[in-house]
């Protein structure tokens, strides 16, 4: 019986590896490329100026009265006023936005930018890049949702025409206490959403502020890949971090350090200093 117990095994395991009709005997595979633009831009703006002193590209952003203001959880509990979604055009894969309110935000603005991918060669079920994010730390600004859209294209119909439809939402991290040399917890990020909400198995990405940087000095401006998954297309990780960029398992502000009671007493006397550029931070 044991003799026939394994070779009944082994029948069944050979028949397994044998291709059934109606059923292909491997995994469709081809060249996909890739596609993707920034599609709509709101976000933010300041509560100082109730006409609203926020700009896209350049061009003023209107406070949308419909919307209720909204209060950034980053240490600060002020109000802030809901721009309108501005429709961007098609095929737009960089941003510019900043405040214009005089006090140095056009000479530092914030940027976002998509890049696609190169063609490869894939199989369905494989993970593989889809394009890098670049953003660049600028002017202290609450946040920003940014419509992202990326399509893949193939002769391969197992292939073709998958997308991802979402939202890149960035973020400021405004840590209290506030520690100038705590630079992690002092970078700005982003993350992905899509519409049932944060993917927050991707985490977020980091990108140091250019006035509190670490002794290296990599800078404001940060990369990252997008790798994604065919069915629809589904994003599965950040990777590659490069320049001032690094990476987080949370979409929340990193919490600051506690500083020692001396340094925690000179910061007490420098926030005297500060004041309104504590808040509003220069970068």
């Amino acid at each position: 019986m044991k003799n026939f117990h394994w070779s009944g095994l082994s029948l069944v395991a050979a028949l397994a590896l044998v291709p059934m009709p109606g059923h292909a005997a491997t995994t469709a595979s081809g060249t996909v490329s890739i596609s993707g633009a920034l599609t709509s831009f709101q976000s933010a703006l300041s509560p100082y100026y109730t006409s609203g002193n926020g700009s896209l590209n350049g061009t003023p952003l209107a406070i949308d009265s419909g919307l209720p203001p909204v209060v950034y959880a980053g240490g600060d509990s002020t109000l802030y006023p809901q721009s309108q979604t501005v429709s961007l055009a098609a095929g737009t894969t960089s941003v510019q936005f900043e405040y214009t309110d005089g006090i140095g935000a056009t000479a530092n603005p914030n940027r976002v930018s998509f890049l696609a991918a190169s063609p490869a060669n894939v199989a369905v079920g494989d993970t593989f890049k889809i394009g890098t994010l670049t953003y660049t730390n600028g002017f202290w600004y609450p946040f920003a949702s940014i419509g992202l859209t990326i399509t893949t294209h193939s002769s391969v119909a197992a292939l073709d025409n998958h997308s991802f439809v979402g939202n890149i939402i960035v973020k400021v991290s405004s840590p209290v206490p506030f520690d100038p040399n705590d630079y992690e917890a002092n970078a700005d990020y982003f993350y992905l959403q899509d519409a049932n909400g944060p993917l927050a198995s991707l985490g977020s990405v980091r990108v140091y502020e250019q006035s509190f940087q670490p002794p290296s000095h990599p800078g404001n401006t940060g990369s990252v890949d997008l790798y994604a998954q065919i069915g629809s297309l589904i994003p599965k990780r950040f990777d590659n971090p490069s320049a001032g960029a690094f990476l987080s398992n949370s979409l929340d502000p990193i919490t600051a350090s506690v500083p020692e009671p001396a340094t925690y007493m000179l910061l007490a006397a420098g926030l005297s200093l500060v004041g309104m550029l504590a808040k509003r931070r220069h970068h």
